[in-house]
């Protein structure tokens, strides 16, 4: 990805400066003389943690004042001793570049990305002559066993920047990219590659694989302990043997092609016509 980079050391004075550019507002009935005031999209500097929070860089993005999305923020209750999840509402900002367009989560006070999802458009892909060397042609080929055909779009990245500090990134990259194909005329098919590391989380979220690459001498003796070469059943048998408070460690698995299924994606369409991030309700 080619995003717009600046010098990151001038990021800091950058940050918050705005630059907007006035839209029309939707027509509305005029009651007493009073006018909806313009909506504003703001062009903003975000200071965007890449490669899982190696690399800080400063790129151009537009925030629309509309769009938010919510997530958790995680608060210890010392009475409790307990971590408890509070609601908090967070801006949006898209930046774009080829085919693959981000979405960054900002905190709303200081704009700082707490997290984002970059999508990858195979259909924008193909406008460009040397796209196919940059795809993994295995999130484009057809899957018949998850009725997969056609367009589709795939997450690339998916990050939370701070997950001692909040959760419920997953849930709103996933909103988005459903509402993304909504806006982009693609019936919403979505693909990605897990890493090992985040295999359950995925899972948990609803998101199921696609079948092992190889097999390996690990997954070898994962197929002989869980009696199932279906990484999905032993993903399931993984976490009914662990207690909560467990790690599951599932490095053995590799990483994973998976994809959304069709009862998540209308679960998700449901939630969209109430609680919408990116379309008008």
């Amino acid at each position: 990805m080619n995003l717009k980079i600046f010098n990151i050391n001038n990021c800091v004075s950058k940050l918050g400066k705005t630059v907007t550019t006035h839209i029309a507002p939707p027509k509305k009935k005029v009651l007493n003389d009073v006018f909806e005031p313009t909506q504003k999209i703001k062009k903003i500097i975000v200071s965007h943690n890449t490669f899982q929070n190696k690399l800080l860089a400063c790129i151009e993005a537009e925030q629309n004042p509309a769009q938010k999305a919510v997530i958790y923020k995680k608060v210890f209750n010392p009475e409790t001793k307990t971590i408890q999840k509070i609601k908090q509402k967070v801006n949006i900002a898209v930046s774009k570049d080829k085919w693959y367009t981000t979405y960054h989560l900002l905190e709303p006070q200081s704009n700082r990305e707490l997290g984002y999802v970059t999508i990858c458009d195979f259909e924008k892909a193909k406008n460009y002559k040397f796209s196919s060397l940059f795809m993994d042609s295995k999130l484009s080929k057809d899957y018949p066993e998850a009725d997969i055909f056609g367009p589709r779009i795939s997450i690339e990245y998916l990050q939370n920047n701070f997950e001692n500090e909040y959760s419920g990134i997953g849930k709103a990259a996933d909103q988005i990219a459903i509402e993304y194909c909504i806006q982009n005329n693609i019936n919403p098919q979505i693909v990605s590659l897990a890493e090992e590391g985040s295999l359950i989380a995925h899972y948990k979220r609803g998101r199921r694989f696609l079948g092992f690459e190889k097999e390996n001498n690990e997954i070898k003796k994962l197929i002989n302990n869980y009696g199932t070469d279906d990484p999905n059943e032993i993903i399931a048998k993984m976490i009914s043997n662990t207690k909560n408070s467990e790690h599951i460690n599932c490095d053995a698995l590799g990483s994973l092609y998976m994809y959304m299924p069709q009862n998540i994606i209308e679960k998700y369409i449901k939630l969209i016509k109430e609680s919408p991030i990116l379309l008008e309700k």
